[in-house]
Formats: C-alpha cells, structure tokens, sequence
C-alpha cells in the first residue's frame, strides 16, 4: 500500500489508519469519503484505487470550531491531490453531506467503499449512516472515523451494530 504522499499532509488520520484505508481502496472500485479536509485520507484512498472517487466536504464550518480557515484548507486540499483532480477520477464536491447524499441517491452511483469523516455529532452521524446505507452496493464497506468521538460511537452502535474496529476507524459490510 502506498501512503507516502498521504502521510506528508497534514490531518488527525494515522498511519495505521491510512494504512487501512488504502487497503480498502485497493479493493474497491466507487469510493465515496464525507469529509476531507486537507486530503490526508483522499491522498491514501486515491494513491491506492483505479477507480472513481468522490470527496464531499463544505470547507466551512458554523462558528469555526476547528479555528481553521476554511478558504486555506480548500486551496490547500486542492493542491495536495491535483495529480488526482486533474486525472478526472477524483470527483470533488463542496457541499453538506445532506446535499451530497441527496444528489447521489438520485443518481444511479453506488459505492462499494464508503468513508464517513465530517461532522461528528450524533445527530449528523446518524443521518449520514442512514443515508449512505441506501448508497452502498451490495457487499460494499460502510466505514468512518473517529468512533471514540461519543456522537459517532453512539450512531455507529445504534444503526451499525455489527461494527468492527480498526484502532479508530468503524467499519461494516
């Protein structure tokens, strides 16, 4: 697997993780990850599919949490996987899950990977757990990010009861 470049971007994904991610990738044909941020997760994806992928983040956030500055992080997202963007097969979406969810329902897209990385609270979490179910292809992976966040463990074992763990990373079929 190859995270090389994905390990030079700044983000809160661990080698362990990335290492994981690009294993599924290798896997999987049409990816779908919500929430991206820099690309240190779609750097791991793409480096390691030749399929499609598709990244959904706002690059923006109500009241800032994250103290980032959002414009930056787009700019700088786009820099760290325009070899990918440039290719065609990396599809970039700057957009609310639930919007991105809603478009691709009335697609005929379905994903055989699935990475959920964007907003954490439960409420949020479980909407795109819900909405996500309806997008993957059969035997597909439906996973995410940051199961000891409580909103996210609490979504992932109500809707997703069946989980398995990869250090943080949550993940079904």
């Amino acid at each position: 697997m190859d995270i090389g470049k994905a390990k030079l971007i700044d983000g809160w994904i661990p080698e362990i993780e990335l290492e994981w991610l690009a294993e599924q990738a290798s896997k999987s044909s049409c990816i779908l990850e919500l929430g991206s941020f820099l690309g240190r997760s779609t750097r791991a994806i793409c480096d390691n599919t030749n399929g499609w992928v598709y990244s959904v983040d706002m690059w923006e956030q109500e009241g800032n949490k994250l103290e980032a500055d959002f414009v930056a992080a787009f700019k700088q997202y786009q820099q760290n996987l325009k070899d990918h963007i440039d290719s065609g097969f990396l599809k970039v979406y700057k957009n609310t899950t639930d919007i991105a969810i809603e478009r691709f329902l009335n697609s005929k897209i379905r994903f055989d990977f699935i990475f959920i990385d964007a907003d954490h609270t439960y409420e949020q979490v479980r909407k795109d757990i819900i909405g996500c179910k309806k997008l993957l292809a059969p035997n597909g992976v439906l996973s995410g990010h940051d199961f000891n966040w409580e909103g996210v463990e609490r979504a992932v074992r109500e809707l997703a009861p069946n989980y398995k763990l990869h250090n943080y990373i949550w993940y079904t079929k």
